[in-house]
C-alpha cells in the first residue's frame, strides 16, 4: 500500500514541475527581425535588467544597467 502511495505522489509531483519557457519576443521593424533573446533582472538593483538582443538572428547587444 505504501509503495502505491509513493508512486502516486511521485506521479503527481512530476506533473507539477514547471520548466522555463523558451520563447523570445520578436518584432519586425523596417525589414529587420529584432528579438529579445534573454532578459534577467538584477537581484541587488531591482530597476536594472540585463538583456541579450538579436537583430536578424545575430546577437547584437549583451548588456546591463
Amino acid at each position: 500500500m505504501g509503495k502505491w502511495i509513493g508512486l502516486l505522489g511521485l506521479l503527481i509531483l512530476s506533473c507539477t514541475v514547471a520548466f522555463p519557457a523558451e520563447a523570445s519576443v520578436c518584432h519586425m521593424i523596417k525589414d529587420h527581425s529584432i528579438c529579445i533573446v534573454s532578459i534577467k533582472r538584477s537581484a541587488k538593483y531591482y530597476w536594472q535588467y540585463r538583456a541579450a538582443v538579436s537583430i536578424d538572428g545575430v546577437i547584437a547587444y549583451k548588456g546591463g544597467g
